[in-house]
């Protein structure tokens, strides 16, 4: 189930309003937090980048919002931090959407409104389900010695 409880709520609007998004529930991530994305990646992976328009066409599909995207930058941090040689061998692209995809599934429960499948995932960044399930698995492996 998702977390609902209070405080979660509350988080969740704190960071809609710190990130501008007022108080409607925004199905999208903008512009200024794609290219957040692209300069995290810019800088912390040596030998790859991250295009701002892969970024903007994963998250322009309204399966990630604001929450999601931070999540999804918590655990890649985290991961950078614990397994750098790893990180920064790895596609950008092939990193960013598997953490979205994995914080999404942690905040949006499979009955809730806000959900999106794999199959929704793949198609919005133009790879096979099949490659996305890799990547994910991949990337929850990873995740298992960090947290």
């Amino acid at each position: 189930m998702a977390p609902q409880f209070p405080d979660f709520r509350r988080v969740r609007r704190r960071i809609r309003r710190t990130l501008c998004y007022g108080a409607k529930q925004p199905h999208s991530i903008n512009l200024p937090l794609s290219e957040l994305v692209v300069d995290f990646f810019n800088k912390r992976c040596p030998f790859d980048y991250m295009r701002p328009e892969t970024s903007a066409s994963i998250s322009g599909r309204g399966y990630a919002d604001p929450c999601t995207l931070v999540v999804a930058m918590v655990y890649l941090d985290r991961l950078r931090v614990n397994d750098k040689a790893w990180f920064e061998s790895s596609d950008p692209t092939d990193l960013y959407l598997p953490a979205l995809v994995v914080a999404s599934k942690f905040l949006h429960d499979s009955d809730t409104f806000d959900r999106a499948s794999n199959a929704d995932w793949a198609e919005a960044a133009n790879i096979s389900s099949q490659h996305l399930n890799q990547l994910e698995w991949e990337f929850v492996q990873k995740m298992v010695g960090v947290f």
